[in-house]
């Protein structure tokens, strides 16, 4: 071991063995509940965990084994086009798709299926998230998606936030 000292540097030396000094930091609070709690994670079921998924529209993904449409939510579809407040026309569905891909990146996805209120044919619908983000949430949130009749609550409060904020589908330029 080396101590330096000299031109008014000093490090002193140790006189007996070195011994770990409890922490002073207080407690760290414990940790929130995930934002995207349904009942099938309340019951104790996991989700289904996907990676490098493709994102088809705001509101579809392909999880490669199946299509799964988001929960509570109405997205524009990818080719969909939207008329801003003066008149010119923008490609809305493929603003609100490069969004979610822009969220979701190449990070895996965590889903819980309702395979219950499953249609043979159609995307299987699922509540899901990424690094601890519901995907619904966040469309509403950012103005890329409406909420559907059988949304929580919570997402009409987004929307309208969205609505006020000027987000994403309710942009006045339609950029």
């Amino acid at each position: 071991m080396r101590y330096v000292e000299g031109a008014g540097i000093a490090a002193a030396r140790p006189t007996g063995p070195l011994v770990r000094a409890e922490s002073q930091a207080p407690e760290p609070p414990p940790a929130e509940e995930p934002t995207f709690a349904t009942t099938a994670e309340q019951a104790g079921e996991r989700p289904n965990q996907y990676k490098l998924v493709i994102i088809q529209s705001a509101g579809e993904i392909d999880v490669r084994e199946h299509m799964i449409r988001l929960a509570h939510i109405e997205a524009p579809g990818a080719d969909e086009v939207c008329t801003a407040e003066a008149g010119r026309q923008w490609p809305c569905g493929a603003r609100a798709r490069t969004a979610l891909r822009r969220l979701v990146r190449r990070r895996a996805i965590n889903c819980f299926e309702d395979t219950e209120n499953a249609v043979p044919g159609a995307p299987l619908p699922a509540d899901c998230e990424v690094a601890g983000i519901n995907l619904s949430e966040w469309l509403v949130e950012y103005g890329w998606a409406r909420p559907a009749a059988d949304a929580p609550r919570k997402f009409e409060q987004l929307y309208n936030m969205a609505q006020v904020n000027k987000r994403g589908l309710f942009q006045p330029n339609g950029r």
